[in-house]
């Protein structure tokens, strides 16, 4: 993965959005996010396989209030409200996804979608949310 922030790690924020990554990949990433001033989060997915476990984990991650619903839309306009524009932007790292994307494939893959175009709504304000999805080496093989 290439770019212009630390070491060409983070890509460039005008390609900030969803991207797979090696799990071996996250500290780097991590660090990158630090030395260029932007906002690291980490979501464990680890005993999360629904709709729900997402919903819940993604909003304690983000400290959303508890007024915040528990559905896409309400992920998606929560989301919404934390780009700013001149912030440097947000990383969501999402780690342990396996077990969602083989048990509730479909709900993974909604949950990326709203991200996506969470990430397209902050680019509109100039602010990057990329979200990478930490993937186990046998994961990466196999195409996802």
């Amino acid at each position: 993965m290439t770019g212009d922030g630390a070491g060409g790690l983070l890509p460039p924020a005008s390609e900030a959005g969803i991207y797979l990554v090696e799990e071996a990949e996250v500290g780097p990433l991590s660090e990158a996010a630090a030395a260029c001033g932007v906002r690291c989060v980490r979501v464990d997915l680890h005993d999360s396989a629904t709709r729900e476990g997402f919903l819940d984990r993604i909003s304690s991650a983000l400290s959303f209030p508890a007024h915040v619903g528990r559905n896409w839309d309400a992920l998606a306009d929560a989301l919404g409200d934390l780009g700013r524009p001149g912030d440097p932007g947000m990383v969501l790292l999402l780690l342990n996804s396996g077990r969602m994307r083989r048990e509730s494939g479909a709900a993974f893959q909604t949950a990326m979608d709203v991200l996506q175009a969470g990430s397209a709504e902050w680019a509109g304000r100039r602010c990057p949310l990329w979200v990478f999805v930490a993937l186990e080496e046998s994961a990466c093989r196999a195409g996802g």
